[in-house]
């Protein structure tokens, strides 16, 4: 290494936190620090995080909404595919304050059916 390197950074010989082993032995610095910024540091790879993964949240008001029976609609299965099948006649009888939070949360669903009524609902 040149003579800037072994004047400005220490060896991290025991406190190297790498998983490769051609980092083990070299003047390595933890990712996103100020020695990082520094001239001839070699930065530590990054751990793989799983951050990055899908997570599936589910709406359990919506749910238990839908498993009661309490969303005045059901799914209707016709000729031409399905529909969402409104239990009251007239819309404006509806208390939109109630059910609009309701099929809102029902937004992050991804199975079958909890998915399409609240997105047919909406």
């Amino acid at each position: 290494m040149p003579y800037c390197c072994e004047t400005v950074l220490k060896p991290h010989k025991n406190n190297c936190k790498c998983l490769l082993e051609e980092y083990h032995y070299q003047y390595c610095v933890p990712p996103f620090s100020i020695e990082s910024r520094q001239r001839c540091s070699i930065v530590c790879p990054l751990k793989n995080v799983k951050t990055l993964n899908k997570r599936y949240n589910h709406s359990e008001i919506f749910r238990l909404f839908y498993e009661r029976g309490d969303l005045p609609c059901t799914i209707e299965h016709i000729t031409k595919g399905q529909s969402l099948k409104w239990f009251i006649n007239n819309f404006e009888t509806l208390n939109i304050d109630y059910y609009f939070p309701i099929f809102l949360d029902g937004l992050c669903e991804i199975k079958y059916p909890y998915s399409f009524i609240s997105l047919q609902g909406k």
